[in-house]
C-alpha cells in the first residue's frame, strides 16, 4: 500500500471525525459556554463571509447552522461512500478555505492556522481521490456491444 496509501487511509478516517465533532458543536448546544462563544463568533464571521462580495450577507445563525450541517454531511459522505468521497472532500476543502479567509479578514492570523492545515490535508485527499477515480474510468466496460450496433 505504501506511505501515501496509509496516509490517505488515516486521513480519510481522522479528518471526517474531526469535522463531525466540529459541525455538531456548531449546531447543537452540548456545552452552553462553548456554544455561546461560537454563536458570538459567527456574528463577526457573517460580516466577512465571501458571499458579501456578491451582495448577500447571511444571517449569522443560518450561516453557522449551514456550515455545521455541511461539515457533518460531507464528513459522513467521506466515511460511507466511495463515490461521493471526491465531492465531499472538495466541499470540506472549500469550507476550510473559507474559514482561512474569514480569520484572515478579521485579522485573526493565529486562528487561521488549523483550517489552513485542514485545507491542505483535504486537498491532498481530494487529489488522490480524483486521480483514483480517473484511473478507474479508463478500464474497459464489462458490457459488450452487440455486433449489430457496432460502427464499422
Amino acid at each position: 500500500m505504501g506511505f501515501l496509501g496509509n496516509l490517505d487511509t488515516a486521513l480519510t478516517w481522522i479528518l471526517p471525525c474531526l469535522f463531525i465533532v466540529d459541525g455538531c458543536i456548531k449546531v447543537f448546544p452540548f456545552n452552553i459556554e462553548l456554544f455561546g462563544e461560537i454563536v458570538r463568533e459567527f456574528q463577526d464571521f457573517a460580516k466577512v463571509c465571501p458571499l458579501t462580495w456578491v451582495g448577500y450577507t447571511p444571517e449569522p445563525d443560518n450561516y453557522r447552522i449551514f456550515t455545521g450541517v455541511y461539515e457533518v454531511a460531507c464528513s459522513l459522505a467521506m466515511l460511507i461512500s466511495g463515490d461521493l468521497k471526491t465531492v465531499a472532500t472538495g466541499i470540506l476543502a472549500a469550507i476550510s478555505g473559507g474559514a482561512v479567509f474569514t480569520h484572515l479578514a478579521l485579522k485573526d492570523n493565529t486562528s487561521a492556522i488549523p483550517p489552513s492545515v485542514m485545507a491542505v490535508l483535504l486537498l491532498f485527499l481530494f487529489i488522490r481521490s480524483y486521480l483514483s477515480s480517473c484511473d478507474s474510468t479508463d478500464k474497459p466496460s464489462k458490457f459488450k456491444i452487440p455486433k449489430k450496433l457496432k460502427v464499422k
